[in-house]
């Protein structure tokens, strides 16, 4: 029987005073950690702030493609973003919804580094980390970014994970959050509304995946959707919702995973008051109450160790409260190798041996366990991280491409490294062993799939071959035949025992300055 690696999890703590103040100086012996009750020793232990690195040397030659965030300036270890959730949110008064939007992003400052983006039809970036924050705000008050007309039309179930329209770019951005709610033009169902949430926050957990600090969502929503089942792992079952469940259970393992921190704030502090009295009939035939969606979001705050929203007064701190939150934190990290791989929701509890202090610490962790995903599922996966606008961190990757095959042709040479020491391994007598899928997508200008390619490697090392991979890496190289219609390569290596991804974008206008002509 397979024995999995020890397993590393890492636990960000914030910890302030009375004051709320962030507390320096502590050391791993101010903690006591728990896991299932049972006492922990800290391994790993780090102080990590949102503050980027003050220089930044580019280090990667000409044609060499990474999702690592170390080979790109102006991100800090710990980071923030706001998602503003249109899909699950319904304004009627849109000049009113537009202005009060305004002013809650106006939280942001010049200086802070945050992303932020709307989820409608698909998930956009309005802001990117490594963005001007002051070129947003600017933006914002001199009221460049408008409403205007944009018609969601909810697509045919089947096709919705495999093929994504192109995200609007510009004015449309802001429009995708007002605009796009249910019963707006063609009313989402249910299913549609959470297949939607599960990708878009499996997309922003990977994408944090890579980071070794805090990692906090400010998610603002009406409607925060009970079907994501944030306490349940991985099921091997399928429902007759197709692949509804196994992506729902695929944002529970992200989140998880990359321990991202939700804030979440209730998007009809946004409303006039007016709307806010009717707005529980938006869902038609929920049960939700005030009481209900307020509990919902207290436990959402406590399972990942963020902290709710759902007073209007109040959330127009919501930013700057996870952005106090990150200034300063502790990362602590232990194997949890003697505890076991059960796929079950483990709780977590930290404590400091100082007086008066506030610990704020996510509630659980899953321990993970091989996915049982359907082969329908797992296409679903792989085709979200392909068309997702992020890329995702969980796996350290670069690629290195270069025009290749006869002129006239479209062929590009592509090295890929994949960072070994984010791959989990399993003994057994004969070695040590892992699978890993390795994805070429090629994507047209509407970030529609022409083309892909995919592999399954099942690797088996000895002890020393191991050590040399978890050091240096490990390499893959293909030729690539291009269609005449593709826009960008989408690479993707998956972890198939965790569940961890990893993904980058090569823009193929780069090589190709039209069909088979290479530059």
């Amino acid at each position: 029987m397979p024995r999995p690696a020890p397993h590393l999890v890492r636990v960000n703590v914030v910890v302030q005073d009375q004051a709320g103040n962030p507390v320096p100086g502590l050391t791993p012996d101010d903690f006591i950690l728990l896991d299932d009750g049972r006492p922990q020793a800290i391994q790993e232990f780090a102080a990590v702030t949102n503050q980027p690195v003050d220089q930044y040397t580019p280090s990667m030659e000409a044609g060499t493609y990474s999702n690592r965030f170390e080979d790109h300036p102006r991100v800090a270890d710990s980071v923030i973003a706001v998602l503003l959730d249109g899909i699950n949110t319904r304004f009627e008064d849109l000049a009113y919804a537009r202005r009060q939007t305004v002013k809650f992003l106006e939280q942001i400052q010049p200086g802070d580094h945050v992303a932020v983006y709307v989820l409608g039809r698909e998930l956009r970036t309005l802001l990117d980390f490594s963005s001007e924050a002051s070129d947003f705000l600017a933006a914002l008050k001199e009221d460049d970014i408008k409403i205007a007309p944009l018609v969601e039309e909810a697509q045919p179930r089947e096709r919705l994970a495999y093929r994504l329209e192109a995200a609007p770019r510009g004015d449309d951005l802001l429009d995708a959050f007002l605009e796009s709610g249910p019963g707006r033009s063609a009313k989402p169902d249910e299913d549609f509304r959470l297949r939607r949430t599960a990708q878009a926050l499996a997309a922003i957990a990977d994408h944090f995946g890579g980071l070794p600090g805090r990692k906090n969502l400010v998610w603002v929503s009406e409607h925060f959707p009970a079907g994501l089942h944030l306490t349940q792992a991985t099921s091997a079952e399928k429902d007759a919702k197709g692949t509804l469940q196994g992506e729902t259970a695929e944002a529970a393992r992200a989140l998880h995973a990359a321990g991202v921190a939700i804030y979440p704030v209730d998007a009809r502090g946004m409303m006039p008051a007016e709307q806010i009295q009717v707005s529980n009939s938006l869902h038609a035939g929920s049960s939700e109450t005030d009481l209900a969606r307020r509990e919902a979001m207290a436990d959402l705050a406590a399972l990942t160790g963020g902290r709710a929203f759902a007073v209007p007064q109040s959330i127009f701190g919501a930013v700057r409260a996870a952005l106090d939150d990150s200034a300063l934190s502790y990362q602590l990290g232990y194997y949890a190798d003697a505890i076991g791989a059960d796929g079950k929701l483990h709780s977590l509890a930290v404590s400091v041996r100082r007086v008066g202090m506030q610990v704020h610490v996510r509630r659980g962790y899953f321990d993970p366990i091989t996915p049982q995903l359907t082969t329908q599922t797992r296409k679903a996966v792989l085709a979200n991280a392909a068309t997702s606008p992020l890329d995702a961190t969980g796996i350290g990757l670069s690629v290195r491409v270069k025009a290749a095959g006869v002129p006239g042709t479209q062929a590009l040479d592509a090295r890929v490294r994949i960072g070994g020491q984010d791959l989990a391994f399993a003994g057994t007598e004969a070695g040590w062993r892992a699978r890993l899928d390795i994805v070429f997508v090629q994507l047209d200008a509407k970030n529609r799939i022409v083309d892909s390619s995919d592999e399954t490697f099942d690797l088996k090392l000895s002890t020393e071959r191991l050590r040399q991979v978890q050091q240096d890496g490990l390499n893959y190289s293909k030729e690539i035949s291009l269609q005449p219609d593709a826009a960008t390569l989408r690479v993707l290596v998956r972890d198939a025992t965790t569940g961890a991804t990893g993904s980058l974008a090569v823009p193929l206008a780069a090589y190709f300055s039209r069909a088979g002509e290479a530059n």
